[in-house]
């Protein structure tokens, strides 16, 4: 579902509050963020209180969205999704060879830039000077630079957090899988380390590394092509009985299973077992199929 105002809020909280009511006895006219897990009901989604979102940051192209509470969306927009949104753009820019914009520093000034990477490797820096002065400073330097008076030299930091970048991840793949399965699979006691991974540095975001996979060569059966995401549960990955999430960031970034508790054992769900299973498809091609069921199987590993 598209992003589209208090129209789309009230029709998502109308079908996550029939979930919801399904799944936990007694609880009627009310949706948990699947995030904070706090309750709101109805009005929140028409005041604004309870906000779309994306499934997959926009940043990727996705538009998939669900409902988050306010606080969730802005923080977790602000302290993680902003990493992925800057992975995206490098990346596009060192594959793609689109404008990355930045900023040029050195002593005592600075200009913003055009950031171009040419097929050849090279890097081109298109300068725009703010202010005369700026302009004065970077032209003598220059002059400096190619007499051989004054050495160049050139640090790169592009201010990207892997660990919250990974983050990042982590949350498309749960809210997929909370789009896919309900508050029945989320409320499962093993997502608790998961959504604490998620909202909050330390040593659970730390172990999200050890069950992320990056996704090597990949085929999907009568599909053009890989999905912008899928869910599925699978009993054979390392002896482990696990849920893969698969998120596909496109846009010339990588896309990612996440190996997450599966929902028919609640006790296998801990971090060394999800690890195990995480790291018996690590660099395997995989092919998916896709029976016309909709049934989701992985083979190849």
């Amino acid at each position: 579902m598209r992003k589209g105002g208090k129209p789309v809020r009230l029709l998502l909280f109308d079908r996550l509050e029939d979930d919801l009511r399904k799944v936990v006895i007694g609880k009627a006219g009310v949706i948990c963020c699947p995030m904070c897990l706090k309750e709101f009901d109805r009005n929140a989604a028409e005041s604004g209180l309870l906000t779309e979102e994306h499934v997959i940051p926009e940043s990727t192209g996705n538009q998939e969205v669900t409902l988050t509470c306010k606080p969730c969306n802005s923080t977790l927009g602000h302290q993680i999704d902003s990493h992925l949104a800057r992975k995206v753009r490098l990346d596009r820019g060192v594959k793609l060879g689109e404008k990355i914009k930045a900023t040029l520093r050195w002593q005592d000034g600075g200009a913003p830039v055009d950031v171009e990477h040419g097929a050849d490797g090279t890097i081109h820096l298109h300068l725009k000077p703010t202010t005369s002065r700026m302009t004065k400073q970077f032209i003598e330097r220059a002059r400096k630079y190619a007499s051989g008076e004054r050495q160049l030299s050139l640090t790169i930091d592009n201010r990207l957090d892997m660990r919250k970048f990974v983050a990042s991840v982590a949350k498309a793949a749960y809210l997929g899988m909370f789009v896919d399965r309900g508050y029945g699979y989320i409320l499962l006691p093993g997502l608790e380390p998961i959504r604490r991974a998620i909202m909050k540095d330390g040593p659970d975001r730390e172990r999200l590394f050890e069950v992320i996979v990056p996704c090597g060569q990949m085929e999907v059966t009568d599909l053009p092509g890989v999905p912008d995401r899928f869910t599925f549960e699978t009993t054979s990955l390392g002896g482990v009985p696990v849920c893969l999430s698969l998120i596909n960031m496109r846009n010339a970034s990588d896309s990612a299973w996440m190996v997450m508790p599966p929902k028919t054992n609640v006790n296998t769900g801990g971090w060394d077992g999800l690890a195990r299973a995480a790291e018996s498809i690590r660099g395997k091609p995989m092919h998916v199929e896709v029976d016309p069921d909709g049934t989701v199987r992985l083979s190849g590993i």
